[in-house]
């Protein structure tokens, strides 16, 4: 997302990505704070979208998030190797 927003993609090409996000940083959320961790929860919350911030900033270079963005497939796929050989 943050990739597509420092690029001036349109809303409609990384909207989704954002509600995902939102989705995901509120489950991360609700697992701590059912397991009786809300503070680890919000210090959670809070760390996430700080480092958001920094990426959407004029902070951080272009090329951290476009490298970021380079090395996200190969992340996904060798994550999915993983979890397929500890299925067995």
């Amino acid at each position: 997302m943050a990739y597509s927003v420092a690029n001036n993609f349109p809303f409609s090409s990384w909207g989704e990505a954002l509600f995902l996000m939102l989705q995901t940083v509120t489950i991360g959320f609700l697992i701590q704070h059912y397991g009786k961790r809300t503070s680890t929860g919000l210090l959670f919350m809070v760390i996430y979208f700080i480092l958001l911030v920094l990426l959407l900033s004029p902070v951080t270079p272009m090329s951290v998030v476009t490298s970021m963005q380079a090395f996200n497939m190969p992340a996904i796929i060798i994550g999915r190797l993983i979890q397929a050989s500890t299925n067995y």
